[in-house]
């Protein structure tokens, strides 16, 4: 079965997953993310991404194909706490902006 074979190499993509934070907060990892998500387009049905492009039920999917489906929802997770954070960022920085402008 194709999911079998695909299992190793997921084990190995999974061993990123203790990596999440950094893969968002760095900027050269942004390839390395979209290449991540890009093995999530082809394993799993888009768009949803709940349904194996196997044919076969989640459930009956080796184990990596789970810890696969973890990985991605903690990913998904990051990017969007970054991505607030980076937009409180941006506020903060456009207060202190418009008080120091208003003060001179």
């Amino acid at each position: 079965m194709l999911a079998n074979a695909v299992a190793p190499f997921l084990t190995t993509v999974n061993q990123l997953a203790s990596q999440v934070t950094s893969l968002v907060e760095t900027p050269g990892n942004a390839a390395l993310v979209n290449n991540i998500f890009s093995i999530r387009n082809e394993i799993y049905a888009a768009p949803r991404y709940i349904h194996s492009a196997f044919g076969i039920p989640l459930s009956e999917l080796p184990a990596p194909f789970h810890e696969f489906g973890t990985f991605i929802h903690k990913l998904i997770e990051a990017q969007k706490a970054e991505k607030d954070k980076n937009a409180s960022k941006v506020n903060i920085q456009f207060l202190i902006s418009a008080t120091v402008a208003g003060a001179h």
